[in-house]
């Protein structure tokens, strides 16, 4: 039995550095608890679909905390504070994802910043954004989401 840390693997619509303010990789989960491969193939099938670019409207002005273990398999005891979302693609993204192993975000959402107490946390309030994300793969096997990276799928899909 080996302990997997962290959220295995995922596909993650990523944001500019500048867009929030976070230390770890800015992104919006589409689905996490995958395998390596799995995640590869639901980022091809997306991909095919709906392209690279995906549009989110970010409620900046009401941040939120996000419970522990807020996915059916989360059982790392992380909590997290940010800000909910919206987009129009999410439904069809849903669609998708049901046909692989993983654990989809129902609810659109980015976080900030990812610890082990709410109380920990200060929420801030800013301008709503409307976000041009780009499609990942993400490695996220880390208790420590800055050590959170992003698969280079360039290499896999020029086979």
């Amino acid at each position: 039995f080996v302990y997997i840390m962290g959220y295995k693997y995922g596909v993650w619509l990523t944001y500019p550095k500048n867009m929030l303010k976070c230390e770890h990789i800015g992104h919006v989960t589409v689905a996490c608890y995958m395998s390596k491969q799995d995640a590869i193939d639901l980022y091809l099938h997306i991909e095919r679909i709906l392209g690279r670019n995906i549009e989110i409207n970010i409620d900046c002005k009401n941040p939120v905390c996000f419970n522990k273990n807020m996915y059916d398999d989360d059982d790392n005891n992380m909590c997290s504070w940010g800000y909910n979302g919206y987009c129009l693609m999410w439904v069809l993204l849903k669609g998708i994802a049901e046909n692989y192993r993983c654990n989809f975000s129902h609810q659109v959402h980015t976080t900030m910043e990812y610890g082990y107490n709410n109380k920990d946390f200060t929420l801030l309030n800013s301008n709503n954004r409307k976000v041009k994300c780009e499609l990942n793969v993400a490695d996220i096997r880390d208790d420590d989401p800055l050590k959170w990276k992003l698969v280079d799928i360039t290499q896999l899909t020029q086979l």
